[in-house]
């Protein structure tokens, strides 16, 4: 068990068991294990073969889920939690380091980056939560109506990274860049509307691809539907002019021409004490 040192107890598992069915007999892989991990804690889980370590670490990774017992991962339950939901969580919450590392031997070491990056999503500012005026997911992001309005407040759009708009086939759309753009688009239009006493639109995600800067390394990623009929897939210069490109459209939808241009200013003279390496 994890030493109480006062600090925030990030894992606690009481009574944990798990057990498989082998034919006609249950196998029991572990039983009754109690456990407390502190933050900042380091812990190293031993024992022979066959003892149930690896068992156990799939549960506290949420590959898992036990057969009896609790556990509690940075103060949610997480032992009856669904699939989907169990895989919000390790996105959100955990990082593997496997012992074989794991990469997708058909896709290059910039790829095997790239798609980590495009599955992470983005966890909204805790204080959303605390003004209690929202319906929020899970992520704390804001749940919209299908015009990007607050499902509790119709006087409130929301665009960006905040927003938790459910798309047709019961996905979220992406925190991305394009679709914070279209969102802005969508939002002016809607606002237009409302003034003029008009039916409001609803948003439609459109998936132009990715793109992954490497900062001076490279810039790598896919592009989808105005070129071809499939994705296609760019690296080096050509992909780089087209990440700036879309970054600065992007920018301008949401900031403004006066703004974006001040912006880019200051990146220039920030330039010297920028870090080296920035994954967008």
């Amino acid at each position: 068990m994890g030493l109480d040192h006062g600090a925030t107890t990030l894992i606690s598992v009481r009574e944990l068991y798990k057990s498989y069915e082998v034919g006609t007999q249950t196998v029991p892989a572990i039983q009754g294990v109690d456990l407390n991990i502190q933050a900042g804690e380091h812990v190293a889980i031993m024992g022979s073969s066959g003892s149930g370590k690896s068992t156990l670490m799939n549960m506290l990774g949420c590959l898992d889920t036990p057969t009896q017992g609790t556990y509690n991962l940075n103060g949610t339950e997480v032992s009856s939690l669904s699939d989907d939901e169990l895989a919000e969580i390790r996105n959100r919450e955990i990082g593997f380091v496997f012992q074989t590392f794991n990469l997708l031997p058909r896709s290059s070491a910039a790829q095997n980056v790239e798609l980590p990056l495009i599955y992470a999503g983005v966890k909204a500012p805790d204080f959303i939560k605390d003004i209690e005026l929202f319906e929020l997911n899970r992520a704390n992001q804001i749940m919209v109506k299908a015009n990007l309005l607050s499902t509790t407040n119709d006087n409130i759009y929301v665009i960006g990274d905040c927003c938790a708009c459910q798309q047709a086939d019961g996905s979220f759309v992406p925190p991305r860049a394009q679709s914070a753009h279209q969102m802005a688009q969508c939002v002016e239009k809607n606002i237009l509307h409302e003034l003029k006493g008009e039916a409001l639109e609803s948003y439609l995600y459109v998936d132009h691809g990715s793109l992954v800067n490497l900062s001076r390394f490279s810039t790598v990623g896919s592009l989808m539907g105005n070129l071809t009929k499939n994705s296609m897939f760019v690296e080096g210069k050509i992909a780089r002019l087209v990440y700036i490109s879309l970054y600065r459209m992007h920018q301008k939808a949401i900031h403004g021409t006066f703004k974006t241009i001040a912006l880019w200013l200051a990146e220039k003279l920030m330039r010297v004490v920028r870090p080296r390496m920035k994954l967008h």
